[in-house]
């Protein structure tokens, strides 16, 4: 099966043939000449032998049962064997498929090899391979016949026969020691190589505390061909979530998660929210996501408040209905009830304030979700650092300071917290320029592979700094160290487009591609669609990208570029009308969407005491913007003059900042 498949993923231990007293360096060689030939003929062989056998003692009435129980276990072993034999399975045990012995019933047999000893005698008898006689095979059978008789003798005087036993506490935290933990793993797993609760239990620990992703998929596999292992929901929940986020193998994780389904009884919320993400994620299934959602809800429906995936549940729901439904009443309800837990987390109720900000003119209610959420955990530093972000956007300098330094002193290794501060500093003027690069440098120290902060380092380099040279090495840095990343990917090719100094078009369009072969993102679309018009004046594929990612999601910056588009490329006013008024719906402080507003309103339709609304607006929210502040003052004279005040109505080409792709308008263009 080995040379067959080139899978080395499985030992002895996970056919069952291995017992605590063999040595596993014997076993391994024993097993190395192993191959489906070899295995079809000693089938054959151990059929016929046991068949022998039980005719020759017929006439023993107390034998007879005996031998009937090794005959249906040595058949039996044959069922976890077709796990394994995968396409070969088929023609090699085609004759034993009218056999009654062999039933369905695999895992109690093997609990009885396991109490009686037996899988010794038979990985000896195995491991003969076709040169085995019978007189040799038929005497190791009545050696298993002996001891059968000798360990059900002691059985039923209650004298337990000695075997070397390892518990393994799944409970204790797995982090404070995982060396230690992994210790008793090896030793459990050394005694009890077919257990499938050691099995799966180790394939997490390996995935989610070790990290040590291929011996994790080992054991994953391993337990996925184990009798158990095919009806057990949360092995295989756990195996569709390895192979979703480890192994971006995305076809295999939705044949598990629908294995799971069908597997019965014993579907957890945890699946049935991880489905709905999946679905969401990479298929941009809206409304089986939906159902999903919604079953997880009704299987929580009469648990207490006080249940811990109460909350989960019903936040992952709102954030669910407000982005992806626009359903805000909805979204506000389940945020509500979230919070009714015995014990709410925090971080649930900061989740609600940020609701509430994008959603409410008036930031009262948000400010006080964000005193609640203090309230519940006074050292939360990720609390903090959302409040110091909150009081950053209220215009609240000092107290933001102070959030982020307590935040700081607290998650001293948090790389997020660390740019959030640094672009507080950049915020403050070009004076502050070193502290922001110090907390960039800290950040980047903090997680030298994620994409994120890498990209945000480029961008400060890029804008602020005009380092191209550092900025392409972090966007290259992320993308290279994060292959299968699709923002890592997006954003160097973004950086590839829109920087004219180190402007490759063919790299970044290649690199456009590739991420989205991993993951078809609404807004990654649309970047894309807005490269291919205006570099590559591909105005039909453009068209075709937008409608591909607005019939995902329909997202702000997806409705603001394809607004911009139908504007400048179709010269569709109403519709482009309709798109920013979308966009500016879903996203109100968006500045680059007001000025594009802005000008769309005087280019086509002339109103001017509309535009200069929105480019107010805009001012309110960037009031530091010189180029703002000049087209908002054009627009000014225009309706004081009624002539319009000679603005080019070319789109600039950074309008959007470098991960989006382009945008800006006729009257300024937008910061970058």
């Amino acid at each position: 099966q080995r040379r067959v498949h080139g899978d080395t993923s499985w030992g002895p231990g996970a056919v069952g043939m291995v017992d605590s007293t063999h040595k596993v360096g014997a076993a391994e060689t024993a097993e190395k000449d192993f191959d489906p030939e070899a295995c079809f003929t000693i089938v054959n062989e151990i059929y016929a032998l046991c068949t022998k056998l039980q005719t020759r003692m017929a006439d023993v009435h107390t034998h007879r049962a005996d031998c009937k129980s090794l005959e249906n276990i040595v058949l039996e072993l044959l069922s976890p064997l077709k796990l394994m034999m995968t396409r070969n399975v088929v023609s090699m045990m085609s004759h034993l498929r009218g056999l009654s012995l062999i039933k369905a019933e695999v895992a109690n047999s093997l609990e009885l090899v396991n109490r009686y000893g037996f899988m010794n005698c038979i990985q000896r008898i195995f491991s003969c391979g076709v040169t085995a006689s019978f007189e040799e095979a038929g005497e190791r059978l009545r050696v298993l016949l002996r001891r059968l008789q000798f360990n059900r003798t002691l059985s039923s005087r209650d004298i337990t026969v000695p075997r070397a036993m390892v518990e393994v506490d799944y409970s204790q935290d797995h982090t404070a020691d995982p060396d230690k933990q992994e210790i008793s793993y090896l030793r459990a797993l050394a005694c009890q190589p077919t257990n499938f609760s050691l099995i799966s239990h180790y394939a997490w620990f390996l995935h989610d505390v070790k990290g040590d992703y291929d011996r994790a998929e080992q054991y994953y596999r391993r337990g996925l061909r184990h009798p158990e292992g095919c009806v057990d929901a949360t092995h295989l929940s756990n195996c569709a979530l390895f192979f979703e986020d480890i192994r971006a193998d995305y076809d295999f994780a939705e044949d598990i998660y629908t294995q799971s389904f069908s597997a019965g009884g014993g579907i957890s919320v945890s699946t049935y929210l991880r489905y709905a993400s999946f679905r969401l994620r990479i298929h941009g299934d809206v409304q089986t996501a939906r159902t999903y959602y919604l079953k997880a809800i009704e299987l929580l429906s009469d648990s207490l408040p006080h249940d811990p995936l109460w909350s989960e549940c019903h936040i992952a729901y709102a954030q669910f209905c407000h982005t992806y439904l626009h359903d805000r009443v909805a979204a506000a309800l389940h945020y509500q009830k979230a919070l009714q837990a015995e014990n709410p987390d925090p971080i649930h109720a900061v989740a609600y304030a940020l609701f509430l900000e994008q959603t409410k003119p008036d930031a009262t209610d948000a400010a006080d979700q964000f005193l609640r959420a203090l309230r519940l955990d006074p050292s939360d530093g990720d609390v903090l650092s959302f409040y110091a972000s909150f009081l950053e956007r209220q215009g609240h300098r000092d107290l933001a300071m102070r959030a982020y330094t307590q935040a700081t002193s607290i998650l001293t290794t948090d790389a997020y917290l660390f740019l959030d501060f640094a672009w507080f500093w950049v915020q403050q003027g070009e004076d502050y320029f070193a502290l922001a690069e110090k907390a960039f440098s800290r950040g980047v120290q903090c997680d030298l592979s994620d994409p994120v902060v890498r990209f945000s380092y480029a961008l400060f380099a890029l804008v602020y700094l005009q380092d191209y040279r550092s900025a392409g090495m972090h966007c290259k840095m992320a993308a290279d160290k994060n292959p299968s990343d699709a923002n890592a990917l997006f954003n160097y090719a973004a950086f590839l487009s829109l920087t004219l100094p180190t402007q490759d078009l063919e790299r970044s369009e290649n690199y456009y591609l590739a991420s989205l072969e991993m993951d078809h993102q609404p807004d990654v679309l649309c970047a894309f669609a807005t490269f291919c018009y205006q570099h590559l004046n591909d105005d039909d594929r453009a068209q075709m990208l937008f409608d591909k990612g607005l019939a995902i999601n329909e997202t702000a910056f997806g409705l603001h570029h394809y607004a911009v588009f139908l504007h400048e490329r179709r010269s569709d006013a109403a519709r482009a009308g309709s798109l920013f008024v979308r966009a500016l719906d879903l996203e109100p402080s968006n500045v680059d969407a007001l000025i594009d507003y802005a000008s769309f309103l005087c280019e086509a339709q002339q109103n001017y005491a509309e535009a200069e609304r929105f480019l107010a607006r805009a001012l309110v929210l960037d009031p530091s913007d010189p180029e703002l502040i000049a087209a908002l003052n054009r627009v000014r004279r225009k309706l004081s003059s009624t002539k319009w005040g000679g603005v080019s109505p070319t789109v600039a080409a950074g309008g959007s900042g470098v991960s989006s792709g382009g945008g800006g308008g006729s009257i300024g263009g937008g910061g970058g």
